[in-house]
């Protein structure tokens, strides 16, 4: 299931932090969202203000809390930074692929295009 803003992650009672995109396993219909399991993948689109905070805190914050992967996307540097738990960071500029637990197949797209 994808999620734009406004899907909120609880990270404490007292941090909620609100990604442009958010996908998670689809969930019951009687599955509270709070008690949801987190996000397979998180993506921020960087703005002027939000830069320092998408590469540095945000990272942090999501993956020390179960989220399987983090997508930071940067117009200006046309290029998206993927960072996960194992501490494996990268700054993919060609072809990016992810595949899901579960997917029937991989999403696979060439960064370059996604920037014209």
């Amino acid at each position: 299931m994808v999620y734009h803003p406004r899907a909120v992650f609880r990270v404490r009672r007292d941090i909620e932090l609100e990604p442009d995109l958010m996908v998670r396993q689809e969930l019951d219909d009687n599955t509270d969202w709070e008690y949801a399991p987190p996000p397979l993948l998180v993506v921020e689109v960087v703005s002027p203000s939000s830069r320092k905070r998408d590469h540095g805190r945000k990272i942090e914050l999501y993956l020390s809390n179960g989220v399987a992967e983090y997508w930071v996307i940067d117009g200006q540097a046309r290029s998206i930074t993927v960072a996960k738990p194992d501490g494996e960071s990268r700054l993919v500029t060609g072809r990016l692929t992810w595949f899901p637990p579960s997917a029937s197949e991989a999403l696979s797209f060439d960064v370059a295009r996604v920037f014209g």
